[in-house]
């Protein structure tokens, strides 16, 4: 079955690849935030109290605000309705910039999250003061969200500023779900989800939050060259 992709707002580079076959994934839809048009394009779906805007023209700032554990931000390309299990790949580079207080880099996670709704989808996160990296999976229906995969990187770069560049992909195969994550073109997990309630959401999301339930306030994100990536052929 085709993937069938609609554009919520038309503000990324949108490429054309209709009869394109290649090897690899397709991209859709690619965010330079060369403007405030792409900032635009993304929409708050997580965090009371967060802020979005262009950062010098070729980033999208995320400022966490006072009671706030974590803000997502999905981007204007979502699986159409009528698709279950959409195959979705969300590519970011990403970093904490200087001016998050240092007492709270060792507790921030910067993310990108596919197949995901208000209650389910994959979530990966790395954790750059302590070069660490989580995926959680919070499955399709109730549950919530748990721990998947994780593990130490010393090829995530930790000081403020320095961009990681991370990959995540939910590809289906047959009934099962090919769950790929890279950082800094390091792969780091290429397992099978095998569940029968495997997250099935519409959406790719951008994510600044702190482990745990804690606050990250005055925590301070840069996201860059994001892409959204199908299968092909679609």
């Amino acid at each position: 079955m085709r993937l069938k992709l609609t554009a919520l707002v038309i503000a990324a580079t949108v490429l054309g690849v209709a009869g394109v076959a290649m090897a690899g994934p397709v991209t859709i839809a690619f965010y330079r935030f060369s403007s405030s048009a792409d900032v635009d394009s993304f929409a708050k779906v997580k965090g009371s109290k967060c802020e979005k805007k262009l950062r010098g023209g070729d980033s999208m700032g995320v400022t966490v605000g006072q009671g706030t554990n974590a803000c997502g931000y999905r981007s204007s390309v979502v699986a159409d309705s009528s698709s279950r299990g959409a195959s979705l790949e969300m590519s970011a580079s990403t970093n904490l910039t200087g001016t998050t207080p240092a007492k709270l880099r060792k507790k921030i996670y910067l993310g990108v999250a596919v197949r995901q709704s208000d209650n389910e989808g994959y979530e990966l996160r790395i954790l750059p003061g302590v070069q660490k990296w989580q995926v959680f999976r919070d499955a399709k229906g109730s549950g919530g969200s748990a721990l998947f995969a994780s593990g130490p990187c010393k090829c995530i770069r930790p000081a403020a500023g320095k961009p990681n560049d991370l990959v995540l992909r939910a590809f289906k195969e047959g009934s099962d779900v090919r769950v790929r994550v890279a950082i800094n073109r390091k792969v780091k997990l290429n397992a099978k989800d095998t569940a029968g309630n495997q997250p099935a959401g519409r959406r790719t999301v951008l994510l600044l939050g702190a482990k745990g339930n804690a606050s990250a306030k005055n925590a301070v994100g840069a996201f860059d060259n994001v892409a959204v990536r199908v299968p092909s052929p679609f």
